[in-house]
């Protein structure tokens, strides 16, 4: 299945009821889902989705209390189909490089997978029971759950029309996580665990857990059992159940190897600003400038180097939290930051591997090795690295324009110039 096929619903149809359009075809790995949908006159389309995570989408979207409901919940989720960890959100409590990194490389991961695959299709209480929980009903709005008799988080079971966040009447005008998090400091717990409908989240109680340290209530781990897909099972496992929360848990472990990674990380992002990006940066300004440049055009070339590394630290931080729409517009997402960052990873990373003797490094980049056989696709990948650069630097049209007359005296380099606006022209 290609795009072009998969979004021929038409707009009249589309007008009529909102759909969701799956084709199952056979491939390699199994069979596999495209899906096409809800809404717009470009819908969403996402290709090779595992059968079992496109059923799972689809039952959540049904059981939805209206279509304009199941609408909003498609067109936020259907975007998290192609993210590296589909299903799974971290917002502070632990940090994503280790989830996405070192969690699958824990030896206990394959068979916390295995223990976990068959948990996927349940839900609210019977869900919390089979991750081994004991559950002690406090109220009609919240339960402790024990393990072993200990206590050990404090659960609330939402109902489908029960945002965790927002206020509720069955929770006296609070968000079901605020009452939550108030009993949890009656009953002296440590966590709290939320479920509606597919999702489960789960909130540190103590205000000092967390590699983000923001409000308790916005930090926590969550799961989409709709969107998860099997192989990732193991995450439920490992975050969720009675290992997960019990004394030297698998919680436990993750959060000190998140708190290292995130120390690690401040060090390392500081030393890259200071001593790579602003350096590039600024060399790129100070072509422009002439050989004999005056304190005010150095003065507005510090001004330019700052403006494009502010510009490009604020996009990809709206990005990542949502604050633009990456996930929900795909004419957005598209032409964001984060696609075109990965694309320039993906280029340079299928550049570079050229032979069996950088098979380890490509695996880590994920791109094949010996990809590029041919000049003709090693030339035009090399322009599209240089469109991707010039779009993330935030230069234009004429900034190219002067890079490229003035890039070596004497040389001509109009021809690569049209073939970088070329891709520029698409990705800008």
């Amino acid at each position: 299945p290609f795009h072009g096929r998969a979004a021929t619903v038409s707009p009249a149809e589309r007008k009529r009821a909102h759909v969701l359009v799956v084709a199952v075809y056979p491939s390699a790995e199994g069979t596999r889902a495209s899906l096409c949908g809800p809404a717009g006159d470009q819908p969403m389309v996402q290709h090779d989705i595992e059968m079992s995570q496109a059923e799972r989408l689809a039952r959540v979207a049904l059981a939805e209390p209206s279509h304009h409901a199941a609408t909003r919940f498609l067109l936020a989720n259907l975007p998290e189909l192609n993210s590296p960890m589909p299903g799974l959100r971290n917002v502070s409590l632990l940090a994503t490089q280790e989830l996405r990194v070192g969690v699958p490389e824990r030896p206990d991961w394959k068979a916390s997978g295995v223990r976990a695959r068959p948990l996927l299709g349940l839900r609210g209480r019977s869900l919390v029971e089979a991750l081994g929980y004991g559950i002690e009903v406090l109220s009609t709005s919240t339960s402790m759950l024990t393990v072993n008799g200990r206590n050990r988080a404090i659960a609330v079971f939402c109902d489908e029309d029960e945002p965790f966040d927002a206020p509720a009447q069955r929770f006296n005008g609070t968000s079901p996580v605020s009452q939550a998090l108030a009993v949890a400091d009656q009953k002296t717990v440590d966590w709290v665990i939320l479920t509606r409908s597919s999702e489960i989240r789960l909130y540190a109680a103590r205000p000092d857990t967390g590699v983000g340290r923001k409000g308790r209530a916005e930090t926590f781990v969550e799961l989409n059992l709709s969107l998860l897909p099997a192989e990732l099972a193991g995450y439920l496992h490992l975050l969720f159940s009675v290992d997960a929360l019990v004394d030297n848990g698998t919680l436990e472990g993750i959060l000190d190897r998140s708190a290292d990674f995130a120390a690690e990380l401040a060090v390392r992002l500081r030393e890259r600003v200071y001593f790579q990006t602003v350096p590039a940066l600024a060399d790129a300004v100070a072509r422009r400038l002439g050989r004999n440049p005056t304190p005010e055009d150095l003065e507005d070339a510090y001004e330019q180097v700052m403006v494009v590394l502010f510009r490009l630290l604020f996009v990809a931080y709206a990005e990542d939290k949502d604050l633009l729409p990456y996930r929900t517009n795909d004419h957005y997402s598209v032409h964001s930051l984060k696609r075109t960052a990965r694309r320039v990873v993906d280029i340079s990373g299928r550049l570079a591997a050229v032979d069996e003797r950088y098979a380890e490094w490509a695996t880590e980049v994920g791109v094949p090795v010996g990809s590029v056989t041919d000049d003709a696709t090693k030339q035009d990948l090399i322009c599209e690295l240089d469109a991707c650069v010039a779009h993330l630097y935030g230069l234009d049209e004429d900034d190219l324009a002067v890079v490229y007359e003035t890039f070596h005296e004497g040389a001509d380099y109009s021809e690569r110039h049209r073939a970088v606006l070329a891709h520029f022209r698409r990705i800008a």
